[in-house]
C-alpha cells in the first residue's frame, strides 16, 4: 500500500493567506505595496506547487528484486537506495561499472546494508547488444524480477545516432 502525502496546513494557510492577501491588494492604493505582496503570494504558491506531492510506504519489499537503470547518480540512486531500505534485492544497471560500483559503495555505507543486498551490472541502453547481455545474464541470475525502474535517459544532449541505427 502505498501513500502520497501533501501538507494540508500549509495548503490551508496558503488559501487563507492568499485570500486575504487579494483583500489587501483590492483595498490598498499603494501600487507598491500591492506589487510585493503580489510578487510574495505568486512566489510562495509557486514553491508549493513545484515541490507537488511527495511519495512515502512503510510497505516492505523483503523477497523482492528490482532492477532500477542510471542508479548511478540522481534520481536513479535515491530510488535504488529507498528500495534497498525497504528490503529489496537491488540490481543498479549502469553502462559506467566504476561510477555504479561507487553508488552501490555508498548505499550499502548509508543504510548498513550486506553487501549481498546490492549489485551491479552493465547495461548500455544505447547498444542491443549490450541489452540483450544484460538480460541473458539477469535471467541467468535471477528467478524472476518484481520491479523495474526504467529510469536511465540523457537530456539536453546533442543528436547521436547509435551502432544500431537508432536515435
Amino acid at each position: 500500500m502505498t501513500n502520497v502525502k501533501t501538507s494540508k496546513s500549509i495548503d490551508s494557510l496558503l488559501s487563507f493567506g492568499a485570500a486575504g492577501g487579494l483583500v489587501l491588494l483590492a483595498l490598498n492604493t499603494s501600487s507598491l505595496l500591492a506589487s510585493f505582496l503580489g510578487s510574495v503570494l505568486g512566489w510562495t504558491w509557486l514553491m508549493g506547487w513545484c515541490k507537488g506531492s511527495k511519495f512515502s510506504s512503510t510497505t516492505r519489499l523483503d523477497g523482492k528484486i528490482a532492477v532500477v537503470t542510471g542508479a548511478n547518480t540522481g534520481i536513479g540512486k535515491e530510488t535504488a537506495k529507498g528500495l534497498a531500505a525497504r528490503g529489496a534485492k537491488v540490481i543498479l544497471a549502469c553502462r559506467n561499472l566504476k561510477k555504479a560500483e561507487a553508488a552501490r559503495n555508498d548505499i550499502l555505507a548509508a543504510l548498513g546494508l550486506p553487501a549481498s543486498q546490492i549489485s551491479v551490472m552493465e547495461l548500455d541502453l544505447a547498444s542491443f547488444a549490450s541489452v540483450r547481455q544484460f538480460c541473458k545474464e539477469l535471467a541467468a541470475k535471477t528467478p524472476k524480477l518484481d520491479i523495474l525502474v526504467n529510469n536511465a535517459g540523457m537530456a539536453f544532449d546533442s543528436k547521436t545516432i547509435t551502432i544500431d541505427g537508432q536515435e
